[in-house]
């Protein structure tokens, strides 16, 4: 998207237009640099770039990591009362 950008801007010789391309562009690989930085230091993936759904994925993962827990935490206490009757 943004060499089409920049090789429109080229042709018409648009200045503003092209230096408002670069910064959106600039801006969208801060934002995923941020997600690949939260992904690291979470211990999620070494990768430099993360999109936004990846995020959401790992999130998921810990949610049904932590549900199976309880679970099996619910049937060990289960087992451990029946045992005591």
């Amino acid at each position: 998207m943004l060499l089409v950008l920049l090789v429109v801007c080229v042709r018409r010789g648009s200045g503003a237009l092209l230096r408002l391309g670069l910064v959106i562009g600039a801006m969208a690989l801060l934002a995923l640099a941020y997600f690949g930085w939260i992904r690291r230091q979470s211990g999620q993936s070494e990768s430099v770039f993360a999109s936004p759904s990846a995020l959401v994925d790992d999130a998921r993962k810990a949610v049904d990591q932590a549900n199976r827990r309880n679970r099996e935490q619910e049937e060990a206490l289960k087992e451990i009362e029946r045992q005591a009757k």
